[in-house]
């Protein structure tokens, strides 16, 4: 680790105060330990100054900060700037040492599909033999620990931690979802990207980027890393087509994959649904290969092609790639299938963009087709809502789909936060052009009803949540889990008719 002063002379700044050894760096006083450095700034919510005697209750031996006077009220050690913000990742670098220039950082970035491309490429880094972490919606992940953390890109302190453990616990690779927000904020700058990749763009976080052109900037950014030497695309999304024109002129290797453009370097074709999941062909050059998956939705073969093209740009071997793919597992919470003695298709997915909802319910119509034989009226009922305090302008989107591909709509909260739930359903409700919806506020119920309208051969989708297990709903926390109550009640509704199928 590095000094208070030598740090301070890295960052080109004047330390007041004895120098002293430092262990770490965060920007939460919950998370500070004996001999850290807090880091506090005002934020939207919450102002760290406010916070700087509870860090130093817990081992805080140094304090960076914007405010001068709060830093001579600690009687630390440290200094203070008014640019403090754009510091951060800057000063956490240092602090750790840069572990990202002996680590190969795979970065994921699109709209959908980052949480299970970078699960995907955990697994088969693993499979293949070699030591790989994880980062993002599903938290930290080294070895078999996770961490849970507040946001798909945690913040430039918790990351550069993160990065430095994984070096020194010998593991190679880290897969890491990289979000907008993170880009444009600057919390992955100083992360030394070995390896990009492109998923897709579509409607999501207008409410921050206010157009879909901003929105894409931000995304591309990710590429103009100086430290890349692969970028992956998916050149099925018109973003990934524009994105690869920018880049044709770059040194790095440039890998697309689609499932559309047999020219592209990864090509995936004769796709079949099955009842244990999704089969197709995949051509590489000259070489092609049949692939079982246990993966539900077709959209998941985008997902493993982007797998496949990460893999080949960092020198495995195709073979080798092509056997583990069919032993990769599903991400929990997307397409999770919630297993009941009623021969109903019950999933659980955490889709909360129009796109990606329409690839949940056109995945769920292809297997409910498959359940035909059980029940030739099958039907498909979804139970979904939308986030409080984000993008209105993808609620009556989401409607829209919801009702053109399912039998039964049943509106729901989600995670309501400190907004009305009686405004977000009447938002969503805008994009329906009929009264064929249920509304049922309490999402408890609102599953339970669709659980009492299900029969054998139907299928249920609860989406918008996925792996969450808890509802924000004003300023509370409540524990709710989809899977655990879809499962639950089905449980009941078995009992109740004797293990009968309806």
């Amino acid at each position: 680790m590095i000094s208070l002063h030598a740090l301070a002379k890295k960052m080109g700044v004047i330390c007041v105060g004895k120098n002293i050894p430092l262990a770490g760096v965060t920007l939460d006083s919950r998370q500070v330990k004996v001999g850290y450095l807090y880091i506090a700034i005002k934020g939207s919510v919450a102002d760290g100054h406010d916070y700087i005697g509870a860090a130093i209750n817990n081992g805080a031996v140094a304090v960076v900060c914007e405010n001068k006077n709060s830093l001579l009220a600690s009687g630390l050690p440290g200094w203070s700037s008014a640019l403090l913000k754009t510091e951060i990742s800057r000063l956490a670098c240092e602090v750790y040492q840069h572990p990202t220039e002996q680590l190969s950082v795979l970065g994921i970035t699109g709209t959908n599909g980052k949480t299970s491309i970078s699960y995907y490429l955990l697994q088969a880094i693993r499979a293949l033999g070699d030591q790989c972490g994880q980062i993002g919606t599903l938290g930290l992940q080294l070895e078999d620990e996770v961490v849970v953390t507040q946001n798909t890109t945690p913040d430039a302190c918790t990351l550069q931690h993160f990065f430095s453990d994984a070096l020194h616990s010998d593991t190679r690779f880290v897969a890491m979802e990289v979000s907008s927000h993170a880009l444009d904020q600057g919390r992955v700058e100083g992360v030394n990207f070995s390896t990009a990749v492109f998923s897709n763009l579509t409607h999501d976080h207008l409410d921050y980027h206010i157009s879909m052109d901003a929105y894409f900037e931000a995304k591309a950014s990710l590429f103009k890393v100086q430290s890349l030497q692969a970028a992956v695309v998916n050149i099925d999304d018109k973003y990934g087509q524009a994105l690869l024109r920018l880049l044709s002129g770059h040194e790095y290797k440039l890998l697309s994959y689609s499932m559309k453009s047999e020219w592209a370097d990864v090509y995936a074709n004769n796709i079949r649904i099955t009842a244990v999941g999704v089969s197709f062909d995949i051509r590489y050059k000259s070489k092609k290969y049949t692939i079982q998956t246990q993966l539900i939705g077709k959209f998941n073969i985008s997902n493993l092609l982007a797998v496949v093209a990460v893999l080949l740009a960092n020198n495995f071997k195709l073979e080798e790639i092509i056997q583990c793919l069919s032993s990769i597992k599903p991400v929990r919470g997307r397409m999770e299938i919630v297993e009941n003695t009623q021969s109903i298709l019950a999933l659980v997915d955490y889709a909360h963009t129009p796109d990606a909802l329409k690839n949940v319910l056109h995945a769920a119509q292809e297997y409910m087709f498959l359940q035909k034989e059980i029940n030739p009226d099958a039907k498909l009922i979804t139970v979904f809502g939308c986030g409080g305090d984000r993008d209105l302008t993808k609620r009556a989107v989401m409607g829209k789909v919801v009702e053109t591909l399912s039998d039964i709509t049943i509106v729901t909260a989600d995670n309501p936060r400190s907004e009305s739930q009686a405004v977000i359903a009447a938002n969503i409700i805008e994009g329906f052009s009929t009264d064929q919806y249920v509304q049922i506020d309490d999402r408890k119920a609102a599953i339970q009803y669709a659980v009492d309208h299900a029969n054998s051969g139907d299928v249920i989708v609860v989406a918008g949540k996925g792996h969450e297990d808890y509802q924000l709903i004003g300023d509370e926390v409540l524990f709710f889990s989809d899977a655990e109550c879809l499962s639950s009640l089905l449980r009941s509704k078995a009992q109740t008719l004797g293990g009968r199928h309806v």
